[in-house]
């Protein structure tokens, strides 16, 4: 299945949906300039360290949270220089 193009025909669609992946997941525009996010580095989540009690000792449990700049996305629209 070549997806480079962005074109995929009826049946892949298809294919695409019994296994899981939602439409809109399936076609990306590849057309449109992105910058990687400079807050989270392109993973999306950002941490967010908590107090946690492991087997009776108090640590430290890293739980990631949503990336406030890039929303999730990994990446920003267009050409976004760091500020």
């Amino acid at each position: 299945m070549n997806t480079d193009d962005g074109d995929l025909s009826d049946d892949d669609r298809d294919d695409l949906e019994d296994e899981g992946v939602p439409q809109d997941d399936a076609v990306r525009d590849v057309h449109e300039p992105r910058t990687v996010c400079h807050f989270c580095g392109g993973v999306g989540e950002i941490a967010h360290p908590l107090l946690g009690v492991i087997g009776g000792a108090p640590r430290t449990v890293n739980a990631g949270r949503e990336c406030p700049l890039c929303e999730g996305s990994s990446a920003l629209a267009g050409m976004t220089p760091p500020i």
